[in-house]
C-alpha cells in the first residue's frame, strides 16, 4: 500500500515541475450582467431624426464604462497586447488562489498558503536532485534514484499533491501547459525567474524519467494519458538543454520520439494533440539535421 500511495504522489512534483501541469480560471458573473445591460439599453432605445443633434447618455454610474462609437476604424483597431509576464503570472495566482479556497485543501491546513507550500517543495527537490544516467555504471545511483523522493519531501507534501491531483484531474493537461510556460517563458521575466526550479534541475529530473530505470517505473505505473504528458515534457526541455548547449549527460532522446508520437496519435483524448506531434516533428528534425 505505500508504495502504492507514494507512486501516485510521485506524480505530483512532475506536474508541479514541468508544468510542465492546472490553468484555473474563475469566471466570474460580471461579463454576462454586462451583456445584458447593454441589450436592454438598446431595446429601449429611441429613434431620433438625422438633422437633430444627439446628446451622449451617460453610462450607468456603478461602472462608470467609456464606450468608443464603433466605426469602421475601431473595428480594425488591434487590441492592446498584453504583457506574457503579466499574463503568466496572473495565471500562476489565480490557480493558486483558487487552491487555497477549495475545501479539500482547507480540510489539510484551515489557512492555507499553497504557493509558499510550492516554493518550499521546489526548494527541496531543487536541493536534491535524481542523477539521469548512470545507472547501468553505478548500482548506487540506481537505489539512490528510486528513493529519490523518501529522501527529498515529507509525507504533508506528499498527501497535498496526491489531493490536488485527484480532485483536480480533469484540468490535468491544462495545467501541465501552464506550467511549462511558465518555468520556460517565466525565466525572462525578473520577478518571476528568481522562484522557478533552475533549468539544470528542470534537466535532472527529464532526464530521470526518461533516462532511469527508477523514474520510468514511475511512469509506466500511471494512467496512459499523464505518461503520455510527462514523457512529452520531459523530451521538451532535454531538447531545450540540446539547443542551448547544457545536455551535460548526453541523453539521447531521439529513440523516444517516434514511439511517443504514435502514442500520442493514438490517445485521442489530448486536447493539444495536434501540437504535441508538431512540436514532436520539429523536434525529431533536429535530430535528424545533427546526424
Amino acid at each position: 500500500m505505500i508504495k502504492k500511495k507514494t507512486g501516485r504522489l510521485v506524480i505530483g512534483l512532475v506536474v508541479i515541475l514541468i508544468l510542465s501541469a492546472l490553468g484555473y480560471y474563475i469566471f466570474s458573473e460580471k461579463g454576462s450582467q454586462e451583456k445584458a445591460k447593454v441589450v436592454e439599453a438598446e431595446k429601449t432605445e429611441t429613434t431620433v431624426p438625422e438633422q437633430e443633434p444627439v446628446e451622449e447618455i451617460a453610462q450607468p454610474p456603478v461602472e462608470e464604462i467609456v464606450r468608443k462609437p464603433i466605426t469602421e476604424e475601431t473595428i480594425d483597431e488591434p487590441e492592446p497586447e498584453t504583457d506574457p509576464c503579466t499574463e503568466i503570472k496572473e495565471e500562476i495566482a489565480d490557480f493558486f488562489d483558487y487552491l487555497d479556497t477549495k475545501a479539500y485543501i482547507k480540510h489539510i491546513d484551515p489557512d492555507p498558503d499553497t504557493f509558499g507550500r510550492f516554493r518550499d517543495i521546489i526548494e527541496s527537490l531543487g536541493s536534491n536532485i535524481p542523477v539521469p544516467a548512470g545507472e547501468g555504471i553505478d548500482h548506487k545511483v540506481l537505489i539512490k534514484n528510486i528513493y529519490h523522493f523518501y529522501h527529498s519531501l515529507n509525507l504533508e507534501d506528499f498527501h497535498l499533491i496526491k489531493e490536488i491531483l485527484v480532485n483536480e484531474a480533469d484540468s490535468i493537461e491544462l495545467n501541465l501547459d501552464m506550467f511549462y510556460r511558465w518555468v520556460t517563458e517565466g525565466r525572462n521575466c525578473p520577478e518571476t525567474e528568481k522562484m522557478l526550479p533552475s533549468e539544470k534541475t528542470l534537466y535532472s529530473y527529464a532526464g530521470f524519467f526518461l533516462n532511469t530505470n527508477g523514474g520510468r517505473a514511475c511512469l509506466f505505473r500511471r494512467s496512459s494519458g499523464l505518461r503520455i504528458l510527462i514523457t512529452f515534457y520531459s523530451l521538451s526541455i532535454i531538447n531545450r538543454a540540446d539547443r542551448d548547449g547544457y545536455n551535460t549527460f548526453g541523453i539521447d532522446i531521439f529513440p523516444f520520439i517516434d514511439p511517443l508520437r504514435k502514442e500520442i496519435l493514438r490517445y485521442p483524448d489530448l486536447q493539444y494533440q495536434k501540437d504535441y506531434v508538431s512540436a514532436l516533428n520539429d523536434i525529431e528534425e533536429f535530430y535528424r539535421g545533427r546526424r
